[in-house]
């Protein structure tokens, strides 16, 4: 493969769900790139927003900001917790002990665009606004996993990397 410069494309399952893969082999190494079916790369007309203008000292800021937290990429700062809390718990087992209860994780941020359109709503008279309670069938109180359940019997493209808020919303639009 690597004299050729071919890749090949493949299936694979990880953690319960198939994947698509792309296999190359750089410098003697076969290497796996992560791809997206096709049902899972949203259009960009899903995602844009129409007729939104922006200041230009509003980009010059945001430049700022980027750039103030720019540097060089230093790995050695990022920690695989995951395996950690793997090994902690195999170790425990080992010795005969319950393993440790996990350390609550923290819910993952809000979806950056899902508060920039709730924000553009707003500051349009609230049209369409909503508080994420209201008209959605209780899909709120649902877990990620019956949210991606509903989410595949209503064919919602994209939706294996979609966080639980993204899900809700895009089930609501259906």
């Amino acid at each position: 493969m690597e004299d050729s410069g071919l890749a090949a494309i493949a299936k694979y399952v990880l953690r319960d769900k198939q994947h698509l893969g792309c296999l190359r082999v750089r410098e003697g190494v076969v290497t796996l790139e992560k791809m997206f079916f096709a049902d899972e790369i949203r259009p960009l007309d899903e995602i844009k927003l129409a007729g939104v203008t922006v200041d230009k000292r509003e980009l010059d800021l945001a430049a700022k900001l980027v750039e103030s937290y720019s540097g060089p990429f230093e790995p050695e700062k990022y920690d695989d917790t995951y395996r950690d809390a793997l090994c902690e718990v195999i170790r425990a087992k080992r010795k005969g002990k319950k393993p440790p209860k996990p350390a609550p994780t923290e819910e993952r941020p809000a979806d950056l665009m899902a508060a920039l359109r709730a924000s553009l709503e707003a500051s349009q008279g609230g049209r369409g606004a909503s508080n994420g309670n209201s008209g959605n069938g209780g899909l709120s109180g649902k877990s990620k996993d019956e949210l991606y359940e509903l989410a595949k019997k209503a064919d919602v493209k994209g939706r294996a990397d979609m966080s639980k808020d993204e899900l809700v919303h895009a089930l609501e639009q259906r």
